[in-house]
């Protein structure tokens, strides 16, 4: 598959990353506000460009983004620092999601009433999606940095109120924060990413509320793409995702993100590839995703109500005979 990988292509937009997300970002408050302060507003195309930049730092997490494995980690982890949470947690988690995607642990957007109340889903719902997530992401960085043992010990207690499925994924996570050469690369990553934060609040220190403003629109866009084609669909099917339209433009620049089935079913292609797989499957779309952005705002949805939920898809072929041919694929991702 390395051979089909654009990698120059993908080396143009990772450059476009860095010129936008470090250059521009980090330069704007030292050299353009202190000549005109309407220099803000370039903040704006930095914050929008957030959805590409996690889209192209997700190739790298399937090992999509160049062809040399050397290479393309450099490439996440550079991405990942600009993202500003390190590469190995999330794309540890990323892998996680397509192996146990609909879980219980992986549906923010699901809950069990028999174990929660309507009103405290409801509150963590909510702060999830309007940033929380993000916010979680960047805190991994810190929970890397943290002395072995007190990892331990949170697992440990994580562990003990945990089903089958996420006792098996923070076994995992032990295991990989158990081997010295991996927990120092997670820890280098943790500090370059908390570097760069660092870097930030050097720069802004003269308009701590434009940061402040810039973060909060980059936690909002971060935690409301998370979950969005997964809201309400049915948990058990495990490769199961919405495809949704987007305009004519924008497809490419989400990488194709937007054709979510295609990306569970078959997880290794790389996104260029996306829309034609998704054209030859002749699947159609389920919703815009705007409708899916908006969607998510009902709220949570019991676990057992989620099967009623469904939305209607534009064409009458299922995903279903192509989850089951490529539930090997997804569960390959998780190894690579």
């Amino acid at each position: 598959m390395s051979h089909d990988i654009r990698s120059k292509t993908n080396l143009g937009l990772a450059l476009l990353a860095l010129l936008l997300h470090g250059g521009l970002f980090l330069a704007l408050p030292l050299l353009l506000l202190p000549r005109n302060p309407l220099c803000a507003l370039l903040l704006l195309p930095v914050a929008l460009h957030t959805h590409p930049l996690w889209y192209l730092a997700h190739e790298a997490f399937h090992r999509n983004l160049h062809p040399r494995p050397r290479t393309n980690d450099f490439l996440g982890r550079l991405l990942c620092v600009l993202f500003g949470a390190p590469f190995g947690p999330l794309r540890f988690g990323h892998l996680m999601h397509h192996r146990f995607n609909g879980a219980r642990f992986d549906r923010p957007d699901l809950y069990d009433p028999r174990r929660v109340g309507r009103l405290p889903a409801t509150v963590r719902y909510y702060l999830n999606l309007c940033g929380g997530f993000y916010v979680l992401e960047v805190l991994s960085g810190v929970a890397a940095l943290l002395p072995g043992r007190l990892q331990r010990r949170l697992i440990d207690r994580r562990s003990r109120g945990a089903d089958p499925e996420e006792r098996e994924v923070l076994e995992a996570l032990a295991e990989i924060l158990s081997r010295p050469a991996a927990c120092r690369v997670w820890r280098i990553e943790a500090a370059a990413a908390l570097s760069f934060w660092g870097l930030a609040l050097f720069a802004y220190r003269a308009e701590p509320g434009l940061l402040l403003l810039f973060l909060v629109g980059k936690a909002f866009l971060v935690s409301t793409a998370n979950n969005l084609p997964h809201y309400g669909t049915d948990p058990r099917q495990r490769h199961y995702a919405l495809n949704l339209s987007l305009p004519r433009p924008l497809d490419s620049l989400f990488l194709h993100f937007h054709c979510h089935r295609v990306h569970h079913q078959r997880p290794l292609l790389p996104w260029h590839r996306l829309a034609l797989a998704h054209r030859e499957a002749g699947e159609g779309y389920e919703l815009s995703w705007m409708q899916a952005f908006r969607r998510q705002f009902r709220g949570p949805i019991p676990y057992n109500a989620a099967a009623d939920n469904q939305p209607r898809k534009s064409s009458a072929r299922t995903s279903c005979a192509a989850a089951a041919s490529n539930t090997a694929n997804a569960g390959s991702s998780s190894s690579r």
